[in-house]
């Protein structure tokens, strides 16, 4: 049972001497890339993961495709390329 005991403890030390953080992975401390200062807005339809993401500031979770920058409409016609037109939720659709 000391022997169990004993490689249990080691793992727990060897795992705690690793830090638990993946590599490549920044400090809890830096700055996300959006706080850069040479960031800018997204344009309409970019990929986004919020509203400030967009010069819109409307971020919108298409089902199929994710996440875009997008802005309100109620017709066709609101919506210039490369959308494909006015979506039922009054956003332009996503390509």
């Amino acid at each position: 049972m000391r022997f169990l005991y004993a490689g249990f403890v080691i793992v727990l030390l060897a795992v705690g001497a690793c830090g638990g953080e993946k590599q490549g992975t920044s400090s809890p401390d830096a700055m996300p890339p959006s706080a850069d200062a040479g960031t800018t807005a997204g344009a309409f339809m970019s990929e986004c993961m919020d509203n400030t993401d967009c010069e819109s500031n409307l971020c919108f979770h298409y089902n199929a495709k994710g996440p875009h920058c997008t802005h309100e409409c109620t017709r066709d016609e609101d919506c210039e390329a490369p959308s494909p037109g006015c979506n039922n939720m009054g956003v332009c659709k996503v390509p």
